[in-house]
């Protein structure tokens, strides 16, 4: 299997919903995102189930991608309707209802087949502006 098969089989798995979505990842994976940082997969599971919880229909489409070693990089469109409740720095919102299409760039460190490192870049702003929550609102999925 590829990298870049190994990073589409962990965000289809998210999008499927599937309970062992970590397997994709290293037990010591370094995960890093616009609102904190987790280490190891357990943590990392966590982070990823905050945004499934909140995104029930959330769905990934690899836009562009391409691999240098083994780091692949990808150009993401993430959508989902906020059905369920979402972290943010000052606790749990309600949710909103509404939809959002996120924009996000990731590097994906892939290494004998798991994710060992994953960065995601994106504007947090972007997401808290369609959900209509205000840009003051700084989300975070790490509790």
């Amino acid at each position: 299997m590829s990298d870049l098969q190994v990073v589409k089989g962990w965000l289809d798995s998210i999008d499927a919903r599937e309970d062992d979505f970590a397997r994709w990842l290293a037990p010591d994976v370094a995960w890093w995102a616009p609102g904190g940082a987790a280490q190891g997969a357990e943590e990392v599971a966590g982070f990823v189930r905050g945004f499934m919880d909140a995104f029930p229909d959330l769905v990934h489409v690899i836009q562009r991608s391409t691999v240098m070693g083994t780091v692949v990089i990808t150009e993401i469109v993430t959508s989902g309707t906020n059905t369920g409740p979402i972290a943010s720095a000052v606790g749990l919102l309600p949710p909103t209802g509404r939809t959002m299409s996120l924009h996000s760039v990731g590097l994906y460190d892939v290494q004998g087949g798991v994710i060992v490192e994953g960065r995601l870049y994106f504007d947090q702003v972007e997401i808290t502006s369609q959900l209509d929550l205000g840009p003051e609102v700084i989300l975070s999925s790490y509790q």
